[in-house]
């Protein structure tokens, strides 16, 4: 009776150790999206100075004053 009482408690325990780590490993909430009503800009699309990918300008990425849909577009420059 005493070691089934003693493996309960420790595959308890070990359970309780992995929900916990679970959740503080956990990456924080993403932001709310942006609410087009309230910023029609939000959704119009551009077109990326590279590649011509289409992409909602609240995504886009800036540099330069040219328009990027991503990082590696950005670092590749604009095609010239």
């Amino acid at each position: 009776m005493g070691l089934i009482r003693l493996l309960l408690l420790i595959g308890l325990g070990w359970l309780l150790f992995k929900v916990v780590r679970f959740y503080l490993s956990r990456p924080p909430a993403a932001t709310t999206p942006v609410d087009p009503a309230a910023n029609p800009d939000a959704s119009r699309l551009v077109a990326c100075a590279h590649c011509g990918t289409r992409i909602p300008l609240n995504r886009a990425v800036l540099a330069d004053s040219r328009i990027y849909c991503g990082l590696e577009c950005r670092r590749l420059g604009p095609a010239d």
